[in-house]
């Protein structure tokens, strides 16, 4: 899974490929040792870090960036979630880590390039979005 706004390298697919021997999910990190964000304002990277907080928090997801747009899945483990699968919003890592409790998880940093194409999506809309979908998965892990 990457995000189409091009400001992921593909180089980084291979760091995604390398990883995936052990582990179940490998993320691209941005807040992980050698990760790095360009061109964020403070805005932007308040609004990622209060995201990622509330994740950890809530939800108990665990690792530095639960909201990252890419990142790489087993086969299998995506085809068990199939059919409990619901996403809302932009946030799909984010459901498939509450919902693949037992996963094991890897972080990588990533490779970024200026945005190629388009602009963050960030607003209102998306932030109410966001914290709907942590009540649904906060209440999804209540009753599971």
């Amino acid at each position: 899974m990457m995000d189409v706004g091009l400001y992921h390298d593909v180089q980084v697919l291979n760091k995604l490929i390398e990883a995936a021997d052990d582990a179940d999910i490998v993320v691209v990190s941005r807040y992980v040792k050698d990760g790095h964000i360009i061109g964020w304002s403070l805005k932007r990277r308040i609004i990622s870090k209060g995201a990622t907080a509330i994740a950890n928090l809530v939800l108990g997801v665990g690792i530095k960036d639960p909201i990252s747009g890419c990142a790489l899945f087993k086969r299998d483990l995506f085809r068990d979630l199939r059919s409990n699968f619901s996403p809302r919003g932009y946030k799909l890592l984010l459901e498939i880590l509450v919902k693949s409790p037992n996963a094991v998880i890897k972080e990588v940093p990533p490779i970024f390039l200026e945005r190629a194409n388009g602009k963050s999506k960030i607003g209102s809309k998306e932030i109410s979005d966001y914290l709907k979908l942590c009540y649904d998965l906060w209440s999804y892990k209540r009753l599971t």
